[in-house]
């Protein structure tokens, strides 16, 4: 299922003017503002807001539908580890243990790599770039361990990107635990 979720609210903002005086005469005022984002709902699976939407749409997509939703993160390490052949051209890392802690490595083949091999394996990934193959498509992917999730390549249709999450990525999503 597809559909859009909007909120509206009253954000407060002030407004100011400079009177004939050079005096500056500033005042609260109110107006609403309405905010809105795509979403995707794989039912007793997940559900995908649209990037930058804010976290409240998911305690609304919650009372609309009566189900509890929480932000779920992905197992980079094991969706890795589940493609064939992944070509690494992005690795965000954590826990590395040195004098580099963290960051992001950008490149081809970056697993290739003796220095970001050793880092692979001494650090926590907390973000992929990954080509991979999936279907008969070559596939050109971005997932963060909070969940952000992009395709680049094939530029798929919703019904399509849905069935790549289910059938690529769902197995990696560890759900919180109630």
């Amino acid at each position: 299922m597809e559909g859009t979720i909007a909120i509206e609210q009253q954000v407060e903002y002030e407004e100011s003017e400079i009177d004939g005086n050079g005096n500056v005469q500033s005042e609260s005022r109110y107006r609403k503002v309405a905010e809105r984002a795509q979403f995707i709902q794989v039912p007793n699976q997940f559900v995908i807001l649209e990037s930058g939407a804010p976290s409240m749409m998911f305690d609304i997509l919650g009372r609309t539908t009566d189900c509890a939703y929480e932000p779920a993160e992905i197992d980079i390490d094991g969706f890795i580890l589940d493609q064939e052949e992944p070509s690494l051209w992005m690795l965000g890392f954590y826990e590395h243990g040195t004098q580099a802690e963290n960051g992001t490595l950008y490149g081809s083949d970056i697993a290739d790599d003796p220095i970001a091999s050793d880092i692979l394996q001494d650090s926590a990934c907390n973000q992929v770039g990954i080509e991979h193959f999936y279907s008969d498509d070559a596939v050109k992917a971005r997932a963060s361990e909070s969940g952000y999730i992009e395709v680049y390549s094939p530029d798929y249709e919703v019904e399509e990107f849905t069935d790549y999450l289910v059938d690529v990525l769902a197995s990696h999503i560890n759900r919180p635990t109630v």
